[in-house]
């Protein structure tokens, strides 16, 4: 079954949407708008309009979405979005991380630091030249633009076991490709915060809405319909946000 949407553009510099041809979305496997915990494990997180917000307190705060059964074979796409509002940029605040139950060393985590967006993908460092942890940062990543704290983004990644394709706002914003050791099967995901053998690492400060999960990859006019359905409902945050920055400069 498909759903029929008309395709409006959305760029990273909020550009009002723009109606083009109607393009059909297979129904997402995972669909989750997370603006009530229904369906959804989750401690200390706080559900509204604006999605789930997590905290940085005394205990972690963090959703989690058990039973998943999603193959690389295909590929496949998560899509939402997102918001961070952690004080300091510096500090690594993980949006997702989606796990393998029974191998710690198989995720694929992603989270903000130093205003950008980074991940990594098992071994894969994405973030590393050549995805070495020992090599250091590379030049890709350090090219990204930075995001802006407390203005929501649209996140859509396609991720099979050769790339990762990361867009924002519908636009590309980095690809992965050549990775290593990048098999995993996909049986659970945390949302804002990392969990390794019992200790919770990492905690994102910020909102997710309206995560969605396709067992296959999503082409750019596909992740446009995504970022339309919920735009009239994350427009006015945006708005208000950028209003904001105009007072404070008064």
């Amino acid at each position: 079954m498909s759903i029929l949407f008309c395709v409006l553009a959305i760029s990273c510099v909020d550009k009002k949407p723009q109606a083009n041809l109607p393009v059909a979305i297979d129904n997402p496997k995972i669909d989750f708008q997370l603006t009530d915990g229904k369906g959804i494990k989750y401690e200390n997180a706080i559900f509204s309009e604006k999605g789930a917000e997590f905290t940085y307190q005394d205990f972690p705060s963090y959703a989690k979405i058990d039973s998943l059964d999603l193959s690389l074979s295909k590929g496949i796409n998560i899509s939402f979005w997102f918001r961070f509002t952690g004080n300091n940029p510096k500090n690594e605040q993980m949006i997702f991380s989606i796990r393998e139950n029974d191998n710690i060393l198989k995720n694929i985590n992603f989270w903000v630091a130093g205003r950008r967006l980074t991940g990594r993908f098992n071994s894969n460092n994405l973030w590393a030249k050549e995805y070495n942890y020992e090599k250091g940062g590379s030049r890709e990543y350090y090219d990204l633009f930075q995001l802006e704290e407390g203005k929501y983004y649209f996140f859509s990644s396609n991720i099979n076991e050769e790339a990762v394709e990361v867009y924002l706002n519908s636009e590309l914003y980095a690809r992965y490709q050549h990775l290593k050791n990048a098999q995993i099967d996909i049986n659970s995901i945390y949302l804002g915060i990392m969990e390794e053998e019992g200790n919770f690492k990492y905690q994102f400060q910020g909102n997710i809405r309206d995560l969605k999960m396709f067992d296959k990859m999503l082409n750019s006019k596909e992740i446009q319909v995504l970022s339309i359905e919920s735009y009239d409902v994350i427009f006015p945050y945006n708005d208000a946000y950028e209003l904001s920055k105009f007072n404070r400069e008064e």
